[in-house]
């Protein structure tokens, strides 16, 4: 039924594989205010995403992507622990409140910063 109901759709385009970046850059220029929405979105990324990418910062690596986040007990406290990759591998961070922990994947830690000037969600 789904297919059927996209088929039929009328505003269906059909585009060439090879054509998709061509039409993407044609539908960028007609969003408005673009650079405004990029900064909003990049100042209301949630506080686990600044986190990372803090985490990453000090150890000099390039966050390629978080991955899931799942809940722990680390000494005694629940907390949620952010996997991500980077182009160093595999890492996971414990958020502490003011301070925030990177782990490698064999769980060894990687870094401890202080994140108390991020604002809480």
């Amino acid at each position: 039924m789904n297919s059927q109901w996209l088929k039929s759709h009328p505003q269906l385009q059909l585009v060439d594989e090879n054509d998709l970046d061509e039409l993407f850059d044609q539908i960028i220029t007609k969003i408005p205010n673009l650079a405004e929405r990029k900064q909003k979105a990049l100042e209301n990324r949630p506080r686990y995403f600044k986190v990372i990418e803090a985490l990453c910062q000090s150890v000099d690596q390039t966050l390629e992507q978080i991955t899931a986040g799942s809940p722990v007990i680390y000494e005694g406290n629940s907390v949620i622990e952010w996997h991500f990759f980077t182009d160093a591998g595999h890492f996971y961070m414990l958020d502490l409140g003011d301070q925030a922990l990177m782990f490698s994947e064999s769980k060894q830690q990687v870094s401890s910063i202080d994140v108390s000037h991020l604002a809480e969600e």
